[in-house]
């Protein structure tokens, strides 16, 4: 799935994929709402692929660039002309980390393995991060995605994985991290992956969630 933003202006900003004499990389475009090219950049790196877009209150806009399993996840802060504000790698190959939101002082949410959920301020610092074990102690817990809710919660969603059951899990915290609660959402007994999680807010005390089941030809869609 490409990465696309609309700006308050109209225009778009989208991911892509560019191709060339030194191979495939990573890029964005923005394109006016009537299609025009407006700028294009190229962003090198370990990784051609970008996972994610998000945008600030300001204007910002924020890219994960991920290779997926085995490589690190790379943060590009970027002005809204396509510009690098900064830029830097994040936890390890093995953390699977993944830009999943903003916050509202503009930090960022992200998630990664065994449930790591991280809280970044506006210059990619690292304010906090948890890692909350799921209902079952001997569950594997990959983080799928996680949004803020209101005032001062996070919703983190979480693909569990025991011995022949996956399931679609949620963490509920506060806005440091700490366990509020936390519940597996439904699936139970389901022997397909939940996979490609997306949450979005719906307002202030609720959200909306889709999964896709791999392997079942299902998807899920949860109102929270």
């Amino acid at each position: 799935m490409t990465p696309l933003e609309e700006l308050p202006n109209g225009n778009i900003v989208f991911g892509m994929k560019q191709i060339d004499n030194l191979g495939t990389q990573c890029a964005m475009a923005c394109v006016s709402a009537q299609g025009n090219m407006l700028w294009s950049k190229v962003y090198t790196g370990s990784s051609s692929t970008l996972s994610n877009l998000l945008r600030t209150s300001t204007g910002d806009l924020v890219i994960g660039q991920s290779g997926g399993a085995g490589q690190a996840m790379r943060l590009i802060k970027l002005d809204a002309s396509g510009s690098v504000i900064w830029a830097f790698t994040v936890g390890s190959a093995l953390d699977e980390i993944h830009l999943a939101s903003m916050t509202p002082d503009n930090g960022m949410l992200l998630t990664g393995a065994f449930g790591l959920l991280v809280r970044l301020d506006p210059n990619g610092n690292v304010l906090w991060a948890r890692t909350h074990a799921s209902s079952s102690p001997s569950s594997y817990a990959v983080g799928g995605d996680a949004i803020w809710l209101g005032q001062d919660r996070i919703l983190h969603f979480l693909n569990i994985a025991t011995t022949g059951d996956r399931d679609l899990g949620l963490v509920c915290t506060d806005d440091q991290g700490n366990l509020l609660h936390q519940n597996r959402l439904s699936g139970i007994g389901q022997t397909a992956a939940v996979d490609r999680i997306y949450a979005r807010p719906l307002d202030a005390t609720s959200a909306i969630c889709f999964s896709d089941l791999y392997g079942a030809s299902q998807a899920q869609l949860l109102v929270i």
